[in-house]
């Protein structure tokens, strides 16, 4: 197959490299590259020292298939049931990972229920049109967050939200400065971070 082949692999490694770079060095708008986002969740997990990741927004499994080699669970949640369905058929031999089908705001109190560990939270559901399904809002984002944040280990928990171009206020999404407020009503020593299109919001690393 062309994609196993060696040469393939490091003219694509190549050309991300430069689609990354070019991202970086030119005015950011529009989404990040994926490989960026990709790696900004594997530096985030070793830093914390975090091996669980939760995902809001599997579509078709990107990011899960990128961090693989670095958690020993993976927890995605997706709300249209094609796309929940052929990330399970997708990842079926893989046991450290398990896809959610159904709304985040339900979904992701169960699984907040039963984790009994700090963990690293991407969180990446929203309405894109196409195949991607729209709940009562189109975007749950800011009621994720205060779920994470409130939760038993909330004070170890990282959060990633993608997207941070798109917090204005406008498509059901928050202001930045919501996102500031609550964070800062549930978790005041948190900081909160916006850089290559990504909210970081976690405790200070110690020295």
């Amino acid at each position: 197959m062309l994609r196993s082949n060696p040469v393939f692999e490091l003219y694509d490694r190549v050309r991300t490299r430069k689609a990354v770079r070019r991202w970086q060095l030119g005015e950011r708008t529009g989404p990040a590259p994926a490989r960026l986002k990709q790696g900004l969740l594997t530096d985030t997990a070793k830093r914390h020292g975090l091996r669980h990741l939760v995902e809001t927004g599997t579509f078709l499994g990107g990011m899960i298939r990128a961090q693989l080699p670095y958690f020993d669970r993976i927890d995605s949640i997706e709300l249209d049931a094609d796309l929940a369905h052929m990330a399970r058929w997708r990842f079926r031999n893989r046991p450290s990972v398990a896809i959610h089908a159904g709304d985040s705001a339900t979904v992701l109190p169960r699984l907040l229920a039963h984790l009994g560990e700090p963990a690293l939270f991407w969180l990446d559901a929203h309405y894109s049109g196409g195949v991607t399904a729209r709940a009562t809002a189109e975007t749950p984002v800011l009621a994720e967050i205060r779920l994470v944040l409130m939760h038993a280990f909330g004070a170890r928990h990282v959060v990633l939200v993608d997207d941070a171009r798109c917090f204005d206020g406008s498509h059901d999404y928050p202001t930045l400065e919501d996102v500031r407020k609550l964070v800062s009503q549930v978790r005041s020593e948190h900081i909160i971070l916006v850089e290559d299109d990504v909210i970081r919001i976690h405790a200070p690393l110690e020295a």
